[in-house]
Parts: structure tokens; sequence; C-alpha cells
């Protein structure tokens, strides 16, 4: 069995893949690690009082809503290095969905209090999070006036494109 890496854990969220170890250090110190939930139980509900986000340390684990019949609809499912509820730790929200476990799964989360902390307390966290959402901002934009004005064969021309650009060389 491989022991565990908080670091690597937390790194492995989209949210912070890219921030530099410094500050993904940081938010070591700030988040629970290795969380246990035996297969079937859930890890997060509506109105449980628990806010921010989680990874997936071990194991699966899906994301479902419930309709007023009590139907169960599948929004995603979670292995091993997923994130989910990364908009938890700046919106006051309550959490709608449920997850639970598809089989013994082991989390590691940080809440939002706790994150909006840190990120008072640490600028180059904040600018760093914030060059991140302008830039998913500027693709967002992009990405619609392409929808807006491309047929479907040069959206995907541009796509190729921009992700020519972003190659990275491996040396």
């Amino acid at each position: 069995m491989t022991k565990h890496s908080p670091l690597a854990c937390l790194s492995n969220a989209t949210l912070f893949k890219d921030l530099p170890e410094s500050l993904r250090k940081k938010l070591v110190t700030i988040s629970t690690h290795q969380e246990y939930f035996p297969k079937g139980s859930l890890i997060r509900q509506p109105f449980d009082g628990k806010d921010g986000m989680l990874v997936m340390d071990k194991g699966k684990a899906k994301v479902y809503s419930l309709n007023e019949d009590g139907k169960e609809t599948i929004l995603g499912l979670l292995n091993k290095g997923d994130s989910e509820g990364q908009e938890h730790l700046f919106s006051t929200s309550a959490r709608e969905n449920f997850i639970q476990a598809t089989t013994d799964a082991w989390v590691c989360s940080m809440t939002r209090n706790d994150f909006q902390k840190l990120v008072r307390q640490t600028p180059d966290l904040a600018l760093s999070l914030l060059n991140d959402f302008g830039q998913k901002l500027v693709t967002a934009e992009k990405n619609t006036v392409r929808r807006n004005s491309m047929d479907a064969k040069q959206r995907i021309m541009a796509y190729l494109n921009d992700l020519s650009k972003n190659k990275v060389q491996i040396k």
C-alpha cells in the first residue's frame, strides 16, 4: 500500500494543480486527510453543514441529486484524484447534491472558512487564483464567440490550433 501524500492529494484538484508548490503546501495545512467512508455511506448531503471541497484520495463515489419524487439522477462519478465542490470554497450557497461512496473511500477535504482565511492571509494565493479564473473567463469568452460565429469544422480547427500552441516540449 502506498503512503498517503497530502500534497499530492490536493495537487490533483483542478483548482490547485497549477499553483506553485509553496502555495499548495500552505493548503495542506488547512486540509483534512484520509477521512474514511465505508461503501454506501454518504460523504456529503444537502444541509449537512459541511461546506468546501473534497478530493478522492482512494475509492470511488457518485454525485447525484434527488427530485421531488425521490428519483435519483447521477451527475457524475468520482475516482481517485477527482475533486468535487470547488465552488463551495467561494460561495455560501448550500450544497444541493449528494455524494455517496460506491466503494470504501478515503477523502481529503478543506472547509470554506479555512480556505477563505488562508486566502486573506496569503496574497500570492489570492492572485494566483484570480489569474487562473481570469484565464478561464478568457477561454470561455473565446469559446462563446467561436460557437456563435464558426461552423463545427472551424471550431475544431481553432481548438486544435489552441492545443498546438499550448503544447509542452519535453527535453
